[in-house]
């Protein structure tokens, strides 16, 4: 059975990547999961691609598509971003997840083309999958003291957060019915169970994205039942069908009615209430600010992976969780703000197309064709790529790596689908082929390098943490360098290595090394209002006033709410004795600190001796 070079690489792709690297964690890093997974995927890829160009089995494979096209270029416009992007680190990481999507995409298609029991160990792959997260969740869940809003975020199982959880169980479902469809046997039981469990898990955690892109995936898929199948299902089924889903959903209400907030759990579906509540607000705020960064670079965007670190371009006022309690957002909760942010205009552009032209070709498909257990199939495929497209509107999926080899999978065997019905064109390999597939392999060996000099600086960082909270500065330097790499450059919270560095130097009274590594810091992360003021700082401790005051300013600029710079600027026009201006900072700061009174006091006498 897996005597050629193709059927092993799709044994070792679909038991590695389709259920081992979801799962995979690496405990000792900061994301035990991101990483980590990221460098596993890699060198799966890495297997199974050299295994592909090595026993030239590409010489076999005749079909390749537009979408693949597509991923490709997007991939490329990622990494051309590098150019211009001010953390080297984070860009090449995001940019070569990309390559990760297309290598997931590529080995799909390669397999689903010329291999053909793939199709249905992807779908036993997604079924295992299935039943060891919803394990590890279940167990969560029976450790939770009762079930609400709040505690329900202890259950992240295979996942980073619950609502990533929520977001890969959702795309897992698709597999599941698929193999509900395709499946024989034991394996269709099984099939029909993972169905029902992910089903119940999504009504359960309470992700509100996720049940937004599920009722339209169920509206969607609605709409194309009664168009192309309702007189084809017996009713019979239909009826089957609707027992299940009604003992499901009873079985919830139970579950909730026992051990949860039952009222809570009903209040989450009535939308103007999320509408009037903070997070909502929020995520309003952040889609705003994301805008005005597009605005700002509308041809280039900001690089990849840069939006963390250049959202505070256009200030953080409004986002009260920064500047009261310095929450720092990794991305802007919209796949395609955050696309169109980091890659420009030519980047979103693509991005949008490789799901609308998926979407196109399916309708014309499902208009034209008579075979309806294929028809049913790709009704599912495009039911659920509708609703993922509406959950990245609301979440980050496109961050995850897990997310990213089921988005994958789904472009790759519903593009393959539709070109081998003729409503994609196939794309014949050139010649220099091996070639392309060459540079993919090292950019692949590039990768396991990245990921491993990742997770090596999360766990330095991990201590180097701690030894700030102890106040061991020269243990906090040491660290730090030792996570530092051309790779890693920023701890998780997006803050520079370089910035914890500084503060070390400056706190032990060494000025010159404190300002060389905010300099660093300022470099990798500009608009960090923390990174500012503490630049600032050391150009006053030397002397350069003016630098001084202008970092100031733009600290307050990014954090009108920030009070330090306030105070500090009113020292420096003191110390300038033009008591005028420095009581004008001093009085604008909001908060009752003891500094404020002192500062003000002080002032004042001057003033009257004037």
């Amino acid at each position: 059975m897996l005597t050629s070079p193709t059927n092993k690489a799709a044994a070792i792709f679909s038991i590695g990547a389709l259920t081992v690297c979801p799962s995979f964690s690496i405990f000792y890093a900061i994301d035990s999961s991101l990483a980590p997974r990221f460098m596993l995927l890699s060198f799966i890829l890495l297997i199974t691609t050299g295994l592909l160009l090595w026993k030239k089995e590409l010489a076999n494979f005749k079909q390749f598509n537009s979408i693949g096209v597509l991923l490709l270029l997007f991939y490329l416009l990622n990494l051309s971003t590098v150019l211009w992007s001010n953390s080297f680190a984070e860009s090449i990481f995001e940019s070569q997840k990309m390559l990760l999507w297309f290598g997931v995409f590529f080995n799909a298609v390669v397999f689903y083309q010329t291999y053909p029991s793939f199709k249905k160990w992807a779908f036993k792959s997604s079924i295992v999958l299935t039943f060891i997260g919803g394990a590890i969740a279940l167990i969560q869940m029976a450790q939770l003291p009762t079930v609400n809003a709040h505690t329900l975020y202890n259950i992240n199982a295979i996942c980073g957060h619950k609502n990533l959880f929520s977001s890969l169980l959702f795309l897992l479902l698709m597999f599941s019915l698929q193999g509900v469809l395709y499946l024989q046997n034991t394996w269709r039981k099984l099939a029909v169970f993972s169905t029902m469990l992910l089903f119940s898990f999504i009504v359960v955690l309470q992700t509100r994205a996720v049940w937004l892109g599920f009722f339209f995936t169920l509206f969607t898929f609605g709409v194309l039942f009664f168009w192309k199948f309702r007189q084809i299902i017996p009713k019979k089924t239909l009826a089957k069908i609707a027992i299940a889903v009604g003992l499901l959903l009873g079985g919830i209400v139970t579950f909730y009615v026992v051990k949860g907030d039952y009222q809570e759990f009903v209040k989450r579906f009535y939308v103007p209430r999320y509408n009037r509540s903070e997070t909502a607000q929020e995520r309003i705020t952040l889609w705003n600010k994301t805008a005005c960064l597009i605005k700002k670079h509308p041809l280039t965007g900001v690089g990849a992976g840069q939006w963390k670190t250049h959202y505070g371009e256009c200030s953080i006022a409004g986002l009260y969780r920064i500047e009261l309690h310095n929450v720092q957002f990794q991305r802007p909760h919209n796949d395609f703000l955050w696309v169109f942010a980091e890659t420009g205009i030519l980047g979103f552009v693509v991005y949008i197309l490789i799901f609308v032209w998926l979407i196109i070709a399916s309708i014309a498909y499902l208009k034209k064709e008579t075979n309806n257990k294929k028809a049913l199939s790709i009704s599912i495929y495009l039911s659920f790529l509708l609703g993922y497209l509406l959950i990245a509107a609301f979440d980050f999926p496109k961050e995850r790596i897990e997310h990213l080899i089921y988005t994958a999978l789904l472009l790759a065997f519903l593009s393959s689908e539709l070109t081998s019905a003729g409503y994609l064109k196939a794309i014949k390999f050139p010649k220099w082929v091996n070639l392309g597939v060459g540079a993919m392999l090292v950019a692949l060996i590039l990768n396991v390098v990245i990921g491993g000099y990742r997770i090596k600086g999360e766990y330095y960082t991990a201590y180097m943490i701690t030894a700030k909270h102890q106040q061991k500065w020269n243990a906090l330097i040491h660290y730090a360098h030792k996570a530092q790499s051309v790779f890693y450059q920023l701890d998780p919270t997006a803050a520079p290595l370089n910035w914890y560095i500084g503060t070390a130097y400056f706190t032990l009274g060494n000025a010159d090394a404190a300002i060389t590594n905010f300099k660093q810091a300022y470099q990798y992360s500009p608009y960090s209002q923390h990174i500012t003021n503490d630049l600032a700082s050391c150009y006053e401790v030397k002397g350069q006033h003016e630098k001084a005051k202008s970092l100031y300013q733009e600290s307050i600029r990014i954090s009108p709410t920030f009070e330090d710079p306030r105070l500090n600027l009113g020292a420096i026009y003191y110390n300038e004795k033009n008591y005028t201006e420095a009581l004008k900072w001093v009085e604008s700061v909001t908060e009752d600190l003891p500094r404020k009174k002192q500062y003000l006091e002080t002032i004042k006498k001057k003033l009257k001796k004037q």
